[in-house]
């Protein structure tokens, strides 16, 4: 399992090391099995977009947890998703921030921070595959009535939802299948 670092606002040399880290996702090569972590206290404005493999993604360093303003939005052949520690920052064009929706793509995400304008933001995880967990993460900035997870296949069996904490009332999980916990 190879780890792989990303610091925004690295300007030297990058190898993808915590000595020289990528400073933006776009280059990083995705691998089966891999780690990449962003350095705390930094932004990345972009998407991120795994495309083959399990990847998992967190941060590295000390201080706040590193944020992405771009979504997550996996292609190609990735079969799961691990994400920790992250806090995703909805720009105000961007209606979904995490899109596994038709991918087939696992996932599991827990401790990290969702957080957007209420005016643009419409959703935070639309899930659609099997097996994801979706745990103890903060969603803020949601406008009521609007979807914060949504499960949109009728094959997501195994799917826990629980334990997140949204910060206005009458947003909503929504499940096509699987199970919910509260």
């Amino acid at each position: 399992m190879a780890t792989y670092y990303i610091d925004p606002d690295w300007a030297g040399t990058t190898s993808g090391t915590e000595a020289e880290p990528f400073n933006a996702w776009s280059q990083v090569s995705w691998g089966n099995n891999h780690v990449y972590l962003q350095k705390r206290n930094t932004v990345a404005a972009e998407t991120v977009a795994p495309s083959s493999g399990s990847v998992i993604l967190g941060a590295y360093g000390e201080g706040e947890r590193p944020i992405i303003t771009g979504n997550m939005n996996p292609s190609g052949t990735v079969s799961k998703i691990t994400a920790r520690d992250l806090q995703f920052i909805a720009a105000a064009t961007v209606t979904t921030r995490i899109w596994l929706g038709g991918t087939g793509c696992a996932c599991d995400i827990e401790g990290c921070r969702f957080e957007g304008d209420r005016a643009n933001t419409s959703g935070w995880i639309e899930l659609g595959g099997d097996d994801s967990r979706i745990v103890n993460n903060d969603f803020l900035g949601l406008p009521a009535s609007k979807n914060g997870i949504v499960c949109q296949t009728a094959s997501s069996h195994n799917t826990l939802i629980e334990s997140n904490r949204f910060d206005i009332e009458g947003s909503t999980v929504t499940i096509f299948g699987g199970q919910r916990g509260d």
